[in-house]
């Protein structure tokens, strides 16, 4: 008995971390008649504090190729850009406090018509990104 209790309260904790799956299943590229793209995905973190994944997301954008643009701790919006070449993607992230105390974490990166980069590589950035805000101090 008190083996499945314990595997019980493990599985629980797995579960209520965003998972690379989740990353994956929410991720989603378009693209608009002027042929710039966008991609996004969210993450729930039921057991990170809004504070600490707003943190962790500034530090992983600023530490893996971001130049921070602006910061608004009060509505959770951190605006970064992404320059290489002659031009630049627009990344944005909102993070905002979930439904039972935890955070959701909400991306998006915008690529103007001309600028390409893989699916792949976004859903990596992305996917490590979110892994970061998971990650404890």
């Amino acid at each position: 008995m008190k083996n499945i209790a314990l595997l019980s309260c493990l599985l629980a904790s797995q579960a209520a971390h965003a998972s690379p799956n989740e990353c994956l299943q929410n991720f989603s590229a378009t693209q608009n008649e002027a042929l710039a793209t966008t991609y996004k995905t969210q993450g729930s973190f039921r057991f990170v504090k809004t504070d600490d994944a707003f943190k962790r997301v500034h530090t992983f954008l600023a530490n893996n190729g971001m130049s921070i643009l602006s910061i608004d701790k009060e509505n959770g919006v951190i605006s970064a850009l992404n320059e290489g070449n002659d031009r630049s993607g627009a990344f944005n992230a909102v993070i905002k406090k979930g439904s039972y105390g935890g955070s959701i974490v909400n991306l998006s990166f915008n690529l103007p018509a001309g600028v390409l980069t893989s699916n792949q590589a976004t859903q990596s950035y992305f996917c490590n990104l979110m892994a970061a805000v998971n990650k404890k101090d």
